[in-house]
């Protein structure tokens, strides 16, 4: 196409698709971002935090210092970063692209977290997303860290590995238990698919998820990865319940 009318067709979706923020729909400069109210309102995670599991201190800390979470409990991956906390003020973004099939916020939460993560996204080989189980993508119909999950790939030009882990079991949804019953709930349910089994070994691998609430989800799909070969671990989350 011509660029004189790349440019004319440009300008004519902007003035019949203006730009909107992803969170309230007013009109804003650029497709993909917040308002400045938005923006203003949203708690982006940055130091101090756990160098485990990533929560925020909310006092400058030893920068070694772990949690008292991560200092009693076995956490599988090495790492944990989430960019922003789950709250009042952002928790609709998460609804919105999980349960109204906004799937087009996929590729904006993807750049925040490039954004993010770039400095250190070389050093790893694959990008995983964690699985739903079947029944559930029939009802959901998408996996909304795949979708995160892929155009981080994209992005980073790194192996998107979508089918690596499997659901093998189809559990109570998280989201309705206590920390315990996560724990139990989500014990043994991922596997490895056999026919990717042989491409982990002594691999580093980000393991992509939405939201980390205990972290246990995260931690039984690592430790399924550790167990099958992989040497490194960072989990990416959007967003992080800090309580």
């Amino acid at each position: 196409m011509h660029p004189i009318i790349s440019n004319i067709l440009h300008h004519l979706s902007v003035v019949l698709f203006p730009p909107k923020c992803i969170k309230c729909n007013k009109i804003i400069d650029s497709y993909g971002n917040l308002c400045s109210n938005c923006w203003s309102s949203i708690e982006f995670i940055t130091d101090p935090m756990c160098k485990i599991c990533g929560v925020p201190f909310e006092f400058d800390m030893d920068i070694d210092l772990i949690c008292g979470q991560c200092a009693g409990t076995k956490q599988f991956f090495d790492h944990a970063i989430s960019i922003f906390k789950y709250d009042e003020n952002s928790k609709n973004l998460i609804y919105k692209f999980k349960y109204n099939d906004k799937t087009y916020l996929s590729k904006y939460f993807a750049k925040w977290i490039y954004k993010n993560i770039q400095t250190s996204i070389n050093d790893y080989q694959y990008i995983v997303p964690v699985p739903l189980h079947r029944k559930r993508m029939r009802k959901r119909f998408y996996n909304q860290s795949s979708l995160i999950a892929s155009y981080l790939a994209k992005l980073s030009k790194k192996t998107f590995l979508p089918n690596l882990l499997i659901k093998n079991r189809y559990d109570v949804p998280q989201t309705s238990l206590t920390k315990k019953q996560r724990l139990k709930n989500v014990k043994s349910s991922f596997a490895i698919n056999p026919k990717l089994q042989s491409k982990i070994e002594g691999t580093k691998i980000l393991l992509i998820d939405d939201v980390y609430t205990t972290g246990s989800t995260l931690n039984e799909c690592s430790k399924i990865l550790k167990k099958n070969g992989c040497n490194q671990i960072t989990a990416v989350t959007l967003a992080r319940v800090c309580k």
